[in-house]
């Protein structure tokens, strides 16, 4: 695994944050006291997930077109395509994420790992 600390815990409490972490842009959130990590690019237009909106069941909607992204697996419930979630943890007061590829056999699936 190649678990990456992007941000601290108490920096996400209040709102998302933006975690550039090589050519990857990660929105990092806390929602019902458990941390995600998606990446922050709109698969329609490209625009910042981070400045959507989080509902108590763990969905975030983009505030351009309404589209709907499960955090917990980056899956679309209204919209178009998915999003590329990792898995996220807290350890020391930190988001820690796991950024490795998805395996080769699952990316030819199209299957996303959470």
């Amino acid at each position: 695994m190649s678990w990456e600390r992007l941000v601290s815990v108490a920096d996400v409490e209040a709102k998302p944050r933006v975690v550039r972490s090589g050519s990857r842009q990660l929105a990092v959130f806390k929602a019902n006291g458990d941390v995600f990590a998606i990446d922050n690019r709109y698969p329609h237009e490209g625009y910042p997930l981070a400045e959507g909106s989080v509902d108590d069941d763990g969905v975030l909607t983009c505030n351009w077109h309404n589209w709907k992204f499960r955090l917990h697996d980056g899956e679309c419930v209204l919209g178009g395509d998915h999003v590329r979630s990792y898995p996220a943890r807290v350890d020391d007061g930190f988001v820690w994420a796991d950024l490795r590829g998805p395996r080769v056999q699952d990316a030819l699936r199209g299957i996303r790992r959470t």
